[in-house]
């Protein structure tokens, strides 16, 4: 098992989903590589504090309602320390302090948190459906079923793929349904590196709010770029759809990765 099998099993290892065979195969990676069980202890670390404080309240909710308990309790501390400490101006600033650290210490937990539950929600399902597209093509080119994925794309999307960008060919094409949104999935090969190519519906899906401050120029056209260790992700709008456009080979630029052009 490689790394990008083992990232791509991490989610279900942490929730339980994966089989007997994975999650041997995944401990025995975790024991050779570093970089994987660092990564694996960090998120299912984090993943019971994300469902529980994420899903359902606004994180700054919870920090301000944790920054009034605080201060609240202080000022109980201090209202019996008054009478009997005569350190108690000290020992009032040493408790401010361990309060403002406290509360910065969980803004940042908070916000952390908040990024990784993001990044989970908006890029995984993606990343995930490219890794496994991956696995599927090595090897095989079905021309019968990338035609008619190509014709029903043009249909659905107004948007016409080439069969050639660059060095790579396409090698397989499909539909599947990431994060409850119809999508088309194609996928580009060269010489063992593989770019898929999703197709998103505008009425229904949205560029990642997250994503507004990546935003880019590039040869006329504006680029949202997502970065993680597993995959790169780039957006794009066309006057039909979303185009997203992923590799786990970080040295593909795909910004200059054009799969076509929108017909309508």
């Amino acid at each position: 098992m490689n790394c990008q099998d083992a990232l791509s099993l991490l989610y279900d290892l942490i929730d339980k989903e994966t089989s007997e065979i994975d999650t041997k195969e995944l401990q025995e990676h975790f024991n050779k590589c570093r970089h994987c069980f660092e990564r694996h202890r960090l998120e299912a670390s984090v993943q019971d504090f994300i469902n529980e404080k994420l899903r359902a309240q606004e994180p700054e909710y919870n920090l301000e309602r944790l920054k009034g308990n605080i201060l609240s309790q202080l000022d109980e501390v201090d209202a019996e320390d008054a009478c009997n400490d005569n350190n108690f101006p000290y020992r009032r600033a040493i408790n401010w302090v361990v309060a403002v650290a406290v509360v910065v210490v969980m803004i940042g937990v908070g916000y952390f948190g908040l990024a990784l539950y993001q990044h989970q929600a908006n890029y995984i399902p993606i990343e995930r459906a490219h890794w496994a597209a991956v696995d599927r093509a090595v090897g095989s080119v079905d021309s019968t079923t990338i035609e008619v994925s190509l014709a029903d794309a043009r249909k659905q999307f107004g948007y016409d793929l080439s069969h050639q960008v660059g060095d790579y060919s396409m090698t397989s094409g499909m539909s599947e349904k990431i994060m409850g949104v119809d999508m088309a999935h194609f996928v580009y090969t060269n010489n063992g590196s593989s770019v898929s190519v999703f197709l998103a519906p505008i009425d229904n899906y949205a560029i990642p709010s997250d994503l507004e401050i990546t935003m880019v120029e590039h040869n006329g056209r504006k680029y949202f770029d997502h970065h993680c260790e597993g995959c790169r992700l780039v957006f794009h709008l066309t006057e039909s759809a979303i185009i997203i456009t992923a590799s786990a080979d970080h040295d593909v630029e795909l910004l200059d990765f054009v799969p076509g052009h929108s017909t309508i």
